[in-house]
Parts: C-alpha cells; sequence; structure tokens
C-alpha cells in the first residue's frame, strides 16, 4: 500500500504526462478518504476538466467554491468552464468576480467585453470592451473585438479607426484585414476593399465568402478579367448563390461578352428569392433591348416592374412597346401610367407626353 506522499507524486506525474485519467482517479480517492483535504479537490477538479469530464469537474469546483478557498483559481477555472460550454450568464458571473477582484488585469475585462457581445448586450460589451483597450491596446483580441461592435452600432470611422491602430501593432494581422476589408466593401469603398484583400491574398486561402466579397469589388472597380475569376471560384462552391451569378454577369457585360452576361443575369432571376429581383430583370431587359430583342426586353420590363415598381421601367416599357407593337394603344397605355408616376425625370416625362400626344393623333387618323 503507497503513502499519500508516494500517491501526490504518481499523480503529478501523471498530470505532467497528461494521464489526467489516472490523476483523477488518485486525487479522487484522496479527497473521499479525506474531505478536509482541499488540495486533492482542487486537483481532481483540474483532472476532470483537463480530461473533458466538464460535469465533474463543475461540481467539483461549486464544491471549493462554498468553501471559502482556492476562489481565484475556482473563479477561472468556473468561468472558463461556462464559457467554454456557451453558457453566457454563468461566465459573466464568474469573470466579474474575476475582474472586479483585478481591475488591472486586461484579459478578464476583455472576456466580458465578448461574454456580454454574445449575449446581445451591447452596452456591457462596449464598457468591458474599452476597459480592456484602455488598459492594453495592443491586445489585438480586444482591437478586433471592439472594432466589431463599432461597426454593428454603425460607427465606421471609429472602427477603421481602431482597426488602423492595431495593425500598426501587427501590419501582418489577417483577421484584422479581413475585418476592415469588410468594412470598407460595406462603406463602398470599393478600390480600398480590392486593395485591402489583394494584400492579403498569397498568405491566407481565401474562402467562398472572401471571393465574393473581393470579386464584387473588382466588379465595381472595373477589374473585370480578376472579378470572373474570383467569382467563378466562388460559383464552385456556392453554385445557387444569385448574387454570384448576377456580379459575373454584370463582370461580363463589362468585358462585353454579353451572351455570357445574359446567361448569368437569368440565372440570378431563376435563383432569386431577394428583394433585388428586379435588378436582375432590369439588366436582363436593358441588354436585351440593347440587342434589339425585343420581345424579351418587353417581358424581362414587365417582371423587374412587378417586382421593384420603379416607374422608370414604365418608360422603357412604354418606348420598347413603341417601337415592336403595331397596336400602339399599347405603348399609349405604358406612356400615360408613366406620365402620372412619381418619377422627376424631366426629359422622359416631356417626351412620354409628347409621344402619347403623337400615337393619339396617329391612332385617330388611322380610324
Amino acid at each position: 500500500m503507497m503513502s499519500y506522499g508516494q500517491d501526490m507524486v504518481m499523480a503529478e506525474e501523471a498530470m505532467q504526462t497528461k494521464d489526467y485519467l489516472k490523476a483523477l482517479s488518485i486525487y479522487n480517492t484522496c479527497y473521499q478518504n479525506d474531505t478536509t483535504q482541499i488540495e486533492c479537490l482542487h486537483k481532481s477538479a483540474l483532472a476532470a476538466y483537463r480530461s473533458g469530464d466538464n460535469t465533474l469537474a463543475k461540481k467539483q469546483f461549486h464544491i471549493l467554491e462554498k468553501k471559502d478557498t482556492l476562489l481565484r483559481s475556482t473563479w477561472q477555472n468556473l468561468a472558463s468552464l461556462y464559457e467554454e460550454e456557451e453558457n453566457p450568464p454563468k461566465a459573466i458571473k464568474y469573470y466579474t468576480l474575476l475582474q472586479a477582484e483585478n481591475p488591472d488585469i486586461p484579459t478578464f475585462a476583455r472576456k466580458l467585453g465578448r461574454l456580454y457581445t454574445l449575449a446581445d448586450n451591447f452596452t456591457d460589451a462596449w464598457k468591458y470592451y474599452s476597459i480592456a483597450y484602455t488598459s492594453n491596446s495592443r491586445d489585438l483580441k480586444t482591437v478586433k473585438g471592439l472594432a466589431e461592435l463599432a461597426i454593428s452600432n454603425n460607427q465606421a470611422s471609429l472602427a477603421d479607426s481602431i482597426l488602423l491602430e492595431g495593425l500598426k501593432v501587427d501590419s501582418t494581422h489577417i483577421g484584422l484585414s479581413l475585418l476592415r476589408s469588410k468594412l470598407k466593401y460595406k462603406e463602398k469603398e470599393y478600390s480600398e476593399t480590392a486593395q485591402i484583400l489583394k494584400g492579403v491574398l498569397g498568405r491566407y486561402d481565401f474562402n467562398t465568402y472572401y471571393h465574393k466579397l473581393y470579386g464584387y469589388a473588382l466588379v465595381q472597380i472595373d477589374s473585370t478579367q480578376m472579378a470572373i475569376y474570383h467569382l467563378t471560384y466562388a460559383l464552385q462552391n456556392a453554385p445557387r448563390d444569385e448574387k454570384v451569378h448576377y456580379y459575373l454577369g454584370k463582370a461580363y457585360e463589362d468585358a462585353g461578352n454579353i451572351e455570357s452576361a445574359i446567361f448569368y443575369y437569368q440565372n440570378a432571376t431563376e435563383l432569386s428569392i431577394a428583394p433585388s429581383i428586379d435588378t436582375y430583370y432590369r439588366n436582363l431587359a436593358r441588354l436585351y433591348d440593347e440587342q434589339k430583342n425585343l420581345p424579351e426586353a418587353i417581358a424581362n420590363y414587365k417582371e423587374a416592374y412587378r417586382y421593384g415598381e420603379d416607374p422608370k421601367i414604365l418608360y422603357y416599357l412604354a418606348r420598347a412597346s413603341d417601337i415592336y407593337y403595331k397596336d400602339k394603344s399599347i405603348a399609349i397605355k405604358y406612356y400615360s401610367r408613366y406620365i402620372k408616376s412619381s418619377d422627376d425625370t424631366q426629359a422622359y416625362k416631356d417626351y412620354a407626353k409628347e409621344r402619347k400626344r403623337y400615337l393619339k393623333e396617329l391612332n385617330h387618323q388611322m380610324k
């Protein structure tokens, strides 16, 4: 039979070699044999936690908590356990105790910032992230968390300032660069979006999302061939993403490949469940109109108006109908609806009124 001292040596060796189940068995037996051995309970809880038995670990840490001993270590472990199991209220409880007792340790404030964000309590999230940032502005986890909060609060300028300060600390930080690219795209600063992502390319394997984001930005700055490359890559993993089809259509149109543009615009309309479906139909109608394929242009203008009710579409419908139909009453109908619409494009309104008057006279003469 081994002595207590030999048992403890064996348990410590098991902990060091990560044989946590063996260590747990020894420490647990030690505590069960003598419940005054608080250190055995503490080591047993640690071994349970590291072995993955979180249920036993929590039970034992809560016993330690009631014994009012080793409190800081117990709170830290309970905070980590509840954080890992995505239980923000319980994790917040223990990190709050730790932060109140150790206000000079910014890590606890940063943890609270993250947990309050997960709990959708953005006021307290901002409070604790700010405390952490003031204490240690070089903690890039804090920088990222604070910038994300600023973005969600539509404080784009502040978010960009925080991210730029973070990138001064580490200009190669992928996470901060990617977050800044998303911010710049949201702010419609497409050239800077593309520049940031170009700088990341080669150091980071873009997932589908960033191939899309890069492609969308490149379309906006007329870098069509690169846009087609990245959007085609994205399409392999997102074949039913209507937005990718739409931007591919736009890129091919800008590149002068109208056949491919029509193909992708059509795909976008077929896949669309989004409010932007009217834009897809509108682009198709415009291309067909430019190609003098008026039946298809008219059909797509009708769909664009059905989904978006943009009064300008009535003008385009009237003009296409005017050219295509022998029966001018169809064009007159659309010109009339456009004239009564809320659109304030004076040149269109003047043309519509003049053309309607002429067509009505023409109709009268033919009767």
